[in-house]
């Protein structure tokens, strides 16, 4: 036997001879039984989702976050009541609306804040289950006298555990004074949730339990062996390795070059089960040098949102629009909720217009006199049946029917006729996180912003009817559609808006296409354009990915031709994309950053000059 497989057998063995801890319960065994305990407390129709966290215990919008597993005592019994304990003292805590009430603060003051609250949250659940209090108090009994809790947390704790008031206690001095960096003590990770929303980059989960995929069949499912932790790194740009933000979903199956692709929905996963395991998902990047694998963000942007949104459709103008399902060449009805406008926007007067003005002040005075010129140029119209002038190309084509004896077209006049400026322009962009992306150190949405305000400066007396708007999404649920500028808008609406365009989720194009389809429809303007930015695959939290994203932006791109709008996509990136020429029949795939302007002014002078 040689050397690596004596080594490997000494590690199989001491693999196999690891004991389980007695009394240790998984977050898995229990999840489904959370699951529905935690939407009963709720008493809400939205399924709740329980996912597997190494630090971070509490809830995020509809997601709750627990212990991958419960070992403290020796007894399964009173693992799994800890677990029940922290579903309940969480699903609570969202019910009174305690979530969110502070700001970001260290981990174990967090915990002390929640602390802060279990008098109001213990009463809350007194009246909600009889026999609270004593399924409480065995917990606290068990932990106090087993574990011989002591010191300043300790204290505070044991104070305030079996607390019951209408009211929030004052921190004391003791606990103000508790260092940023103090470890949490096991007990105290194992009984208080926290109540201040995270950010995606600040959650460290370790795995998806529950996960809940609407109108899909799940066939196959395989477990990554070898899970890992997704660090965050932000490291400094490269010029000539620049990043593409990708940390949308399986982005990391897709762009793995050691493995098989999935391009489709289709059940293939023992097929590409080895290539998936191959994949080391430890690292993400929303900037700097090319990350070495990606982070699957699943889990956490679903837990984004909040269960506030369930009056989202009293609040917001929300329309369901169809998605078409290329596998069975059908549609999904009313499968897409559109949220028009959920972002409040408050106008903030600022320079961006002078900015704009003293950057681009050279290339503005050069395409004014292009649009000024082409607008003072009487249009042609050939072949008509009268004019005023004879087309002499025609006349001497169809004399060739007269020498024949047959009936000629008589078409032979050409009209004079001027520029019309009756022509509507949705300008639609992507603002989800793919781009936020750098292209030789700009950033992708800073170009898009800044090219759309230059269009503004141009033809701003010139096109009447111009529409501005940017989409993102969180599941299909969440599709939103946030408009800047509408057709009775000024520029300087946009331009007031700039400062609080961020980005945010992800990529599905197709219901925001159908709906600017749906507004450019409703012109009376003869020519309609929709000029689509963006920069990304489509993708999203509940299965967009792949060929059902490519199929149903393509079906829309062919609705909105059905209804005589020009859809016309525009991208920048250094390798051509070739799920763009799926998408979109009419496209520009741009290779350097400076290209997106003069492209796009092209497209609206092209409008102009096309009759």
């Amino acid at each position: 036997m040689d050397l690596l497989a004596k080594t490997f057998q000494g590690l199989w063995h001491a693999v196999k001879s690891k004991e389980v801890a007695p009394g240790i319960v998984f977050l898995e065994d229990q999840s489904k039984r959370l699951e529905i305990i935690s939407e009963s407390v709720l008493n809400t129709s939205r399924s709740i989702q329980v996912v597997g966290s190494e630090q971070y215990i509490g809830s995020q919008g509809q997601t709750l976050f627990l212990p991958v597993k419960i070992d403290i005592f020796s007894s399964v019994e009173l693992n799994q009541k800890l677990y029940l304990n922290l579903t309940l003292l969480s699903s609570v805590a969202i019910r009174k609306q305690m979530v969110n009430r502070w700001e970001k603060d260290s981990p174990i003051m967090e915990r002390m804040r929640f602390l802060q609250t279990m008098g109001i949250l213990n009463q809350e659940l007194d009246q909600l289950f009889n026999g609270f209090y004593s399924f409480q108090e065995e917990i606290f009994n068990k932990l106090k006298f087993e574990l011989k809790l002591s010191g300043n947390i300790a204290d505070f704790w044991l104070e305030n555990y079996l607390r019951r008031s209408d009211s929030l206690i004052s921190l004391p001095d003791k606990i103000l004074n508790l260092k940023k960096n103090e470890d949490i003590p096991l007990f105290l990770l194992y009984t208080t949730p926290c109540l201040v929303r995270k950010d995606s980059s600040e959650l460290r989960t370790k795995s998806t339990v529950g996960e809940k995929r609407q109108n899909t069949k799940i066939q196959t499912e395989k477990k990554n062996p070898n899970p890992n932790l997704g660090e965050r790194v932000d490291l400094e740009k490269e010029k000539i390795n620049p990043v593409t933000h990708s940390f949308e979903k399986m982005e990391t199956a897709d762009d793995y070059s050691g493995g098989r692709k999935m391009d489709s929905g289709d059940d293939e996963l023992e097929d590409h089960s080895e290539a998936l395991e191959e994949l080391s998902l430890s690292k993400y990047t929303i900037n700097g040098e090319s990350a070495k694998s990606v982070y699957q963000a699943d889990t956490l942007m679903i837990s984004s949102a909040s269960f506030e949104d369930e009056n989202l459709q009293k609040e917001n103008k929300v329309i369901f629009y169809p998605e078409w399902n290329c596998r069975k060449s059908c549609y999904l009805k009313n499968h897409c909720r559109i949220l028009v406008d959920p972002d409040q926007l408050t106008p903030v007067t600022n320079s961006y217009k002078e900015t704009l003005e003293k950057k681009y002040g050279f290339q503005i005075k050069i395409w004014k006199r292009k649009v000024e010129s082409l607008l003072s140029e009487p249009l042609w119209l050939r072949r008509q049946k009268e004019g005023d002038d004879l087309d002499y190309d025609e006349v001497v084509r169809d004399f060739v029917y007269i020498t024949r004896k047959m009936t000629p077209d008589a078409r032979w006049y050409i009209q004079r006729r001027r520029r019309t400026k009756e022509a509507a322009v949705m300008i639609l962009f992507d603002q989800s996180m793919s781009a936020d992306s750098w292209v030789k150190n700009q950033r992708v949405l800073d170009l898009i912003l800044e090219s759309i305000g230059v269009v503004g400066l141009i033809f701003d007396k010139i096109l009447n009817e111009v529409y501005v708007a940017g989409c993102w999404s969180s599941t299909r649920n969440y599709c939103a559609f946030q408009t800047y500028k509408s057709s009775n808008e000024g520029w300087d609406q946009y331009y007031n808006h700039v400062a609080g365009i961020e980005a945010k989720g992800y990529t599905r194009l197709g219901p925001a296409i159908r709906h600017a389809s749906s507004i450019l429809d409703n012109s009376k303007a003869k020519k309609k354009l929709l000029l689509i930015l963006t920069d990304g695959k489509p993708t999203d939290l509940d299965g967009y990915e792949g060929q059902h994203g490519i199929q149903d932006v393509r079906q829309a791109c062919r609705e909105a031709e059905a209804a005589k709008i020009l859809p016309y996509a525009l991208t920048i990136d250094e390798i051509s994309k070739q799920h763009f020429s799926k998408m979109f029949r009419h496209f520009s795939l741009l290779q350097k950053p400076q290209d997106l302007l003069p492209r796009l002014l092209e497209c609206l002078i092209l409008l102009l000059n096309d009759d």
